[in-house]
C-alpha cells in the first residue's frame, strides 16, 4: 500500500490497531532470513500478506492514522525487500529477477520522492491505488512461488513485470492529473 501524505482524511496523530499490525511485519522481515524449511517461509509470508489485508480493513474502518500512511507502505517495502535479499543471497532468484520484482517498489519510491522535492509537484496528493495493492499481492504469490518451486518464476515474473508496468503508468497518470487540477 502506497503512503497517502496528505493526511487530509486521516483521524488520529496516534499510533492504531492498524499501525500496529502493520509494524508487525517489520518483525515477520526481521524473522523471515532465520525461517528454515519451506513451510516456515511460506507461513511468515502467507502472514504478512493477511496483516498487509487486515491493516488496510482496519485503517478503511476508522483506525487511520498519520503515521499509518508512511508506516503500512514502508513495512510492505522493507518485508518484500528483506525476502528477496535472502532469497538472492539463498541464489533462488537472479539478481534481475530480483529488480523486475521489485521495479514498482523502486519507481515509486523514486517517485514519491521527486513529488516531495519538486516544488511544481507538491500539490500531487501520493495515496494508495488499486494497481499497487494488486501488485503487492503479486508480489506476495511470486514470493511464496518461489519457496515452493523456483521454476515458477517462469510464469510469475512476466505477470508481476507486467502489472508493476501498469501500476507504474498508473501512478504516474494518476499523479500528474493531480497536479494539473491543483
Amino acid at each position: 500500500m502506497e503512503p497517502d501524505l496528505s493526511c487530509g482524511m486521516l483521524r488520529s496523530q496516534r499510533l492504531t490497531t492498524a499501525d500496529f499490525v502493520s509494524l508487525s511485519r517489520v518483525l515477520l522481515a526481521g524473522a523471515f532470513p532465520f525461517t528454515q524449511g519451506m513451510a516456515g517461509g511460506m507461513a511468515i509470508i502467507g502472514v504478512a500478506g493477511l496483516t498487509d489485508y487486515v491493516d488496510g480493513h482496519l485503517a478503511r474502518r476508522g483506525a487511520a492514522s498519520r503515521y499509518g500512511a508512511i508506516i503500512d507502505p514502508a513495512a510492505d517495502r522493507l518485508f518484500v525487500v528483506v525476502v528477496m535479499a535472502t532469497l538472492l543471497v539463498e541464489q533462488a532468484v537472479t539478481p534481475s529477477q530480483c529488480l523486475v520484482l521489485l521495479s514498482r517498489d523502486i519507481v515509486t519510491t523514486l517517485g514519491a520522492i521527486v513529488v516531495r522535492l519538486a516544488p511544481a509537484l507538491r500539490p500531487a496528493r501520493l495515496e494508495a491505488r488499486w494497481s499497487g495493492k494488486i501488485v503487492t499481492a503479486l508480489q506476495f504469490v511470486a514470493l511464496i512461488g518461489v519457496i515452493i518451486e523456483p521454476g515458477s518464476l517462469a510464469w510469475t515474473l512476466p505477470i508481476v513485470a507486467l502489472a508493476s508496468a501498469v501500476s507504474i503508468g498508473d501512478y504516474f497518470l494518476a499523479a500528474w492529473n493531480r497536479r494539473v487540477a491543483a
